[in-house]
């Protein structure tokens, strides 16, 4: 039994919304491949066959102190696909039988293809990172391009080498029971890595994971083949999900630049061969946030850790030195890993086997079925690959090992990439929600049936958050509430349904004290919400654009204020302000309209300033002016800043938390001179 120690980031932050959905291009997804020694595309799969491995095996320290593998105290595994996987088995899952068959050592290899590719596409292109996570442009530290670096470090047979560790590829696991087990490749639940998945502390992908049932998703009993299919694809977003919490994707570190949220240039920059497949290692059994205890924690073991050839794994200043299951995981499965890349090179020890279209067809299928993908999404992916299917069968088959990685590539650029924290659209018919109806942000911590917090963040006016049945609400409290906690007068709400149908529940405050009501209730006498973020742009000598968050509810039109005065009241969230003076500053406000007439509370006031139109009223390019809340902002602006100057990198209107120095996205320190 291993012991994995999670930490649980734990943190108020103000809501981010997540980049939406989104697919890569053909040139995109090429671009994370490996290539031959002539440059080209190399699409061929590797997965060792027909040889003994050494997994489960203790650790020793040599003649230097230093813990290694003893493999003179290991279980063996002799590891043949088509001895021991030669079944015919029914593609039935929890819930949801099928009359689809397949043998069953094809849908390992195809799963263990699929962790690679998924795994490789979340990391890359998953992570809210604008240009993606990693420099593609430049070498690793050993070397290597991109795809060759990540195909020999987490390609197929590295999740044979996990899997074996971790459950010995399913043997290890036990009888079926009504909870469940966490799986062949391990994704724990209830709490840990499937509750991260979910979203806990920010993270995550909640967009899946937020209403799967991890038991028809993992149990190696609940799908076929041990549920590899399910284990597989789910290991490739947790794969993203590790990484992501070390890359700055959650909310709260989006503007960090230290060692804490660069495990990119790490990994990137390292002259150990292993250290991906090393990293991943050791945060699947100590938790993500491991890394940042000793290998990310400072400048200092950042370089000195990256700068090493050779026994990373050992040294103290990167990884903690224990004799346990950690120190064994992040030695063992890199080095099976190895073993199994240079057997997968032979050809009397490597895989392979011919796929027909029904494989390939049930296979697709299989992915929709467990919920990856919507049915409307594999709808456009799936004849895309079934095209590129056709066009490389041979009798009415394809190469596993030659092809497969083909039809992949022209089914993954077809889906979606789920973004890294992307939250899906609630189904009210399915569950229950919660909505702020004030105009005060809502500090909300809630727990689900099991006590695992599936929410701890700031809940933005007029926004809502699905509650899930035997959800616990532990706290509930208004920005300016005082103390006032309305978490008890939520869960008596919660408590008092008979189950039958979801509530939706309003809440807000009303004279010092939390007031809620539930949809349909004859008190719909709330005023809308105060709209958010207003922004300005196109500024010009005489004119002026603005913008602002649509606000929730049966809004009929928004009211604009220019100076204290009714301007104009459009039905849409923008408004262009004409005919305004030259170099003439001036103040806006916003508020929302109901159809019954009610009024939002006036927005946040927004200073801008148009265009002088003679060089005699234009800033000189050296003027300096201290940096202010409101003010509209274009690239070259040069303002103060705690006694320093900053020179604008893109035009932006100004709001608290982007000042000089905690958005360097937007403001770069000039030299002292």
């Amino acid at each position: 039994m291993k012991i994995k120690i999670i930490a649980l980031a734990v943190a108020l932050f103000s809501a981010n919304n997540a980049l939406a959905t989104e697919n890569i291009s053909l040139d995109m997804y090429r671009q994370l491949l490996p290539k031959d020694s002539s440059g080209q595309i190399d699409y061929d799969l590797h997965l060792a066959d027909k040889l003994s491995l050494p997994y489960h095996c203790n650790i020793k320290q040599d003649s230097e102190g230093r813990y290694e593998i003893d493999l003179d105290n290991c279980e063996h595994h002799d590891l043949d696909w088509k001895k021991d996987r030669s079944g015919v088995v029914k593609l039935d899952l929890l819930g949801d039988s099928s009359d689809a068959t397949m043998v069953e050592h094809k849908l390992w290899a195809m799963a263990f293809a699929q962790a690679y590719v998924s795994t490789m596409i979340q990391m890359q292109f998953g992570l809210d990172k604008e240009n993606g996570t990693f420099d593609l442009q430049r070498p690793f530290g050993v070397g290597e391009s991109f795809g060759n670096y990540f195909a020999r470090n987490m390609g197929p047979n590295y999740f044979v080498s996990k899997g074996l560790q971790e459950s010995s590829l399913g043997r290890d696991l036990p009888a079926p029971s009504e909870e469940g087990d966490d799986g062949v490749l391990q994704i724990e639940y209830p709490g840990s890595a499937w509750s991260e998945l979910q979203g806990t502390g920010g993270g995550g992908f909640p967009r899946i994971f937020g209403m799967m049932q991890p038991k028809k998703i993992l149990d190696s009993f609940s799908g076929p083949a041990r549920n590899i299919i399910g284990s597989a694809v789910t290991s490739g977003f947790y794969n993203g999900s590790v990484i992501g919490i070390n890359t700055g994707s959650l909310p709260w570190d989006k503007n960090k630049t230290d060692t804490t949220v660069r495990i990119q240039d790490f990994i990137q920059g390292s002259k150990d061969k292993d250290t991906l497949a090393m990293v991943m290692s050791y945060m699947y059994n100590r938790g993500p946030y491991s890394v940042k205890e000793l290998l990310l924690k400072s400048e200092q073991s950042f370089q000195h850790c990256m700068a090493l050839t050779d026994h990373l794994e050992s040294d103290p200043a990167c990884f903690v030195q224990l004799n346990d299951f950690g120190t064994r995981y992040i030695r063992q499965i890199p080095y099976v890993t190895q073993m199994l890349n240079e057997a997968s090179l032979k050809e009397e020890t490597r895989y392979e086997t011919q796929l027909t279209r029904l494989d390939v067809s049930n296979y697709v299928d299989l992915l929709a079925r467990y919920g990856f993908y919507s049915n409307a999404e594999m709808a456009k992916a799936k004849p895309a690959a079934m095209a590129r299917f056709d066009e490389l069968a041979k009798n009415g088959e394809i190469s596993w090992s030659h092809d497969f990685a083909k039809v992949l590539e022209a089914l993954m650029v077809e889906l979606p990439v789920t973004q890294f924290a992307e939250k899906s659209a609630i189904d009210e018919s399915l569950v229950s929600t919660l909505t702020n109806s004030d105009d005060q942000r809502l500090f909300l911590s809630v727990a689900d049936n099991v006590g695992t917090i599936v929410s701890h963040d700031w809940l933005e006016p007029n926004a809502k958050i699905a509650l899930m049945p035997g959800s616990q609400v532990q706290q509930a409290a208004f920005e300016n509430g005082a103390g006032m906690d309305c978490a008890t007068l939520i869960q008596d709400q919660l408590s008092s349904l008979d189950g039958a149908a979801p509530v939706h529940i309003f809440i807000q405050q009303e004279n010092g004290q939390c007031s809620i009501s539930q949809e349909g209730d004859e008190t719909p006498s709330e005023k809308p919400g105060v709209p958010q973020n207003v922004q300005a742009s196109n500024i010009t000598t005489t004119t002026v654009t603005l913008s602002w968050k649509k606000v929730a509810g049966d809004v009929a039109r928004y009211q604009v204020y220019r100076n204290g005065e009714l301007l104009e009241s459009p039905q849409s969230e923008s408004f262009t302000d004409s005919n305004l003076k030259p170099g003439t500053a001036y103040v806006y406000q916003v508020a929302a309209e109901l159809s019954n007439g009610l009024v939002s509370e006036l927005s946040a006031s927004l200073n801008v300033k148009t265009l002088a139109d003679d060089a005699e009223e234009t800033p000189a390019p050296g003027d300096v002016t201290p940096w202010a809340e409101g003010t509209v902002y274009k690239a070259g602006d040069r303002v103060s800043f705690n006694g320093k100057t900053y020179s604008c990198l893109q035009a932006h209107s100004a709001i608290v938390g982007w000042d000089p120095v905690s958005a360097p996205a937007l403001w770069k320190l000039e030299s002292a001179r």
